[in-house]
């Protein structure tokens, strides 16, 4: 009876050769589309890997004809089983692939918030998967059009592959044409330095002036050439920030940063000129012309393990396509070069002075450095010398010496959920840890300006610094405020996102002077073309720097919408006084006291309080982050502690976290909640402790009992007994 009800519906169904051709097209919705579409977006990831044809062969081979065969024969093994006993769960692959579908169209869609501040994505999308599933699980025996649905739907097997992989192809390899002219009648010497997620307020103090004090070196330049005050980008992400600095052109509509997108770029302006000897470090755009000679890291791979670390890298990826961020399982880990990190330990980049330079992003950023400053030496012809680099982008790692304060290797721990701020990201509402992740960012402002005397030292070495046209900048800015997103403007964060430090030394300029006016970022290639004698062949939004009359307004390209601001840039003042009022009375050496959560508590005797070596009850709740320790016993190499507590006793209060050195409080801050629902915690040690000898770390939970004071409940102990 089972059986022949079994038999009735699938006469009524698709054919076996039909439902296989089913099964092939969900497996193009389940893995194809999310995976090969999240390779349209890492095209830089893709180019750092050195893929071509045989790679990208594979991965379609894999995509098209493995993965879906697997399902394939599994699909006939459980539709022949069940058949023999009963004819429910018959299309179990059909409503585990229609799962998987529905997952990865939820991933990307907008949740309500109310899940999201719950922490309740994840069960949202799986009852919603799983009740689509089952309907259309149910619905394919007996509904012939949703059938013919999937037939027609089938010519995407192979039409949307082999598109996305044409469309990867044309962003490493795209034909940028031929310059009809690229003329340059007055070649200087030209040195560009372009920041990254640097705000222009973080330079200034109270009066709008330079703050000296914290940034002597900025000061520095700031007296040999035009500091361009109310300098401003004209978008908020890299890919299109930068190419509008290179190109001129205002981001109006999106397109990836890559030569054939932007024709007639600078880059390509100054190579057609053939005037120059060319260094260019571009780690993030692919800007340049291919005739220049391009260097990546040394990848010591053969061709089948470029293959297999390829498959490996989005086997730990696809989870994270598909299911939300609050998942209460352990995701795969995701592979390092994903974060823009060396692939292997032994990876190095030919130190050559001349072509295009591709770091990976964050890879060792303070050799990045040095590598260009190398490159600033005698050449044949003038030197077009560019540096792009993540400083003080995140990850947060550098203390203002240019010393690391975390392990290389530690960068999956080195993220804190709602600490890295990416687009779109929202900072929590707590402001004290906000405030810490803004002193980090401080500590590589000064880092970054340590690069820049760094910088006009090796130029006077060299003789340049007199006759080279010098431009300091950035392609955005960034924001601290509780509540408000770091990277999307609003009211509240839009001149920190807007302003960027600007900086133009034209050749035989040797006194400073202050230029309010309104400069936007696309003025910078025609400030350059006027100055080098250029005749550009492509049109261009910006103007010279020369030329008195400016645009009556700022404008700032975002997701598609265009923001009007006032020349004047009111808000300016307001967003330096937030931050002046935080951070302008005190050293960079600690957070400021208001990032505490006992700031009196700061220099008192462990002595004060009641200490005890924590239970294992207790332990049990806490994960974190240890400073990374060396083979030889206890000795501390870096200077960061973070974590989470996993369950605290009290969800009502955060729970806290103290650290002490060689017996004295040294910090105390609050935990605060992160995707996970879990209460993280982020503390970096203090430089200056780094010099003490021997020293004792102790790392403390706050119990919060009935007396007045707390217990202090010791999570670890480190010694050190030799400085670094």
């Amino acid at each position: 009876m089972t059986q022949g009800h079994d038999h009735s519906c699938l006469s009524d169904g698709a054919s076996p050769r039909l439902r296989a051709l089913h099964i092939v097209t969900l497996c193009a919705f389940a893995f194809s589309q999310p995976i090969l579409q999240i390779l349209l977006n890492q095209s830089l990831f893709l180019y750092r890997q050195g893929l071509g044809w045989p790679e990208y062969s594979a991965l379609l081979m894999a995509l098209t004809f493995v993965v879906p065969a697997c399902w394939v024969v599994l699909d006939f093994i459980v539709v022949r089983c069940l058949s023999r006993f009963f004819s429910r769960g018959r299309n179990a692959v059909l409503f585990i692939l229609g799962a998987l579908t529905l997952l990865s169209v939820l991933r990307v869609s907008p949740k309500f918030e109310s899940f999201e501040l719950n922490h309740l994505t994840w069960l949202f999308s799986a009852t919603v998967a799983t009740f689509g599933a089952g309907l259309f699980a149910y619905a394919y025996d007996r509904i012939s059009g949703l059938r013919f649905w999937l037939t027609v739907s089938s010519i995407g097997i192979a039409v949307f592959p082999l598109f996305a992989i044409w469309q990867v192809l044309q962003s490493q390899y795209g034909n940028p044409g031929n310059l009809s002219s690229g003329a340059v009648g007055h070649p200087i010497p030209v040195v560009i330095v372009v920041f990254d997620e640097f705000s222009g307020t973080s330079l200034m103090d109270d009066c709008l002036q330079m703050n000296t004090h914290q940034y002597p070196n900025f000061s520095q330049l700031a007296s040999l050439s035009t500091w361009y005050r109310k300098a401003t980008t004209v978008h908020a992400r890299t890919d299109e920030a930068l190419p509008a600095i290179l190109s001129g052109q205002f981001p109006a509509s999106p397109r990836r940063p890559i030569a054939a997108n932007y024709q007639g770029n600078l880059f390509q302006a100054i190579h057609a000129s053939q005037s120059y000897d060319m260094s260019v470090f571009e780690p993030y755009t692919r800007l340049a012309p291919a005739k220049l000679k391009h260097h990546r890291l040394y990848l010591n791979l053969t061709r089948f393990q470029r293959i297999v670390q390829l498959l490996e890298i989005l086997g730990g990826i696809y989870p994270h396509l598909i299911l939300p961020n609050d998942t209460p399982i352990s995701f795969p880990s995701i592979h390092r070069s994903w974060f823009g990190l060396p692939l292997t330990e032994d990876e190095f980049m030919p130190r050559r002075t001349s072509g295009v330079f591709s770091y990976p992003l964050i890879h060792d950023r303070s050799r990045q450095l040095e590598h260009f400053l190398d490159c600033l030496c005698p050449t044949e012809k003038p030197l077009f010398a560019f540096l792009h680099v993540l400083l003080p982008h995140v990850p947060w790692e550098y203390f203002p010496s240019g010393n690391s304060y975390r392990e290389y290797r530690s960068f999956p721990e080195f993220i804190i959920p709602e600490g890295l701020g990416e687009l779109g990201e929202t900072w929590p509402s707590d402001d004290a840890f906000v405030l810490r992740c803004e002193h980090r960012y401080l500590m590589q402002v000064k880092f970054s300006d340590r690069f820049v005397g760094r910088l006009l030292d090796k130029l006077r070495q060299t003789q340049l610094l007199d006759d080279c046209l010098l431009i300091v900048t950035a392609d955005h800015g960034v924001s601290f405020h509780a509540g408000s997103s770091r990277r999307v403007p609003d009211a509240k964060n839009i001149a920190d996102i807007l302003s960027v430090p600007l900086f133009i030394k034209l050749p035989g300029q040797t006194e400073g002077r202050i230029d309010d006016r309104n400069i936007e970022s696309v003025d910078l290639y025609p400030t350059i073309a006027e100055e080098l004698q250029m005749q550009l062949t492509e049109p261009f939004d910006g103007s010279p720097v020369s030329k008195e009359a400016r645009r009556p307004r700022k404008t700032l390209y975002f997701e598609g919408k265009m923001t009007a601001i006032e020349p004047t840039f009111p808000q300016l003042k307001s967003a330096v006084e937030r931050q002046w009022n935080f951070f302008g009375g005190h050293s960079l050496e600690s957070p400021p006291p208001t990032a505490s959560s006992r700031p009196e508590w700061k220099g008192r005797h462990l002595d004060e309080f009641v200490t005890q070596n924590i239970g294992s009850s207790v332990a049990q709740t806490v994960e974190f982050t240890s400073p990374i320790l060396t083979g030889h016993g206890d000795t501390v190499t870096t200077s960061l502690i973070s974590g989470c507590v996993m369950n605290p006793v009290n969800r009502n209060t955060p729970p806290e976290i103290v650290v002490s050195i060689d017996g004295r409080i040294q910090d105390s801050s609050r935990t605060v909640v992160n995707n996970a629902g879990n209460h993280a915690f982020s503390l970096v040690i203090p430089e200056s402790a780094d010099s003490v000898t021997p020293m004792k770390i102790e790392f403390f939970l706050i119990e919060h009992g009935d007396s007045e004071t707390p217990r202090l409940l010791r999570l670890r102990t480190w010694y050190r007994e030799t400085s670094r």
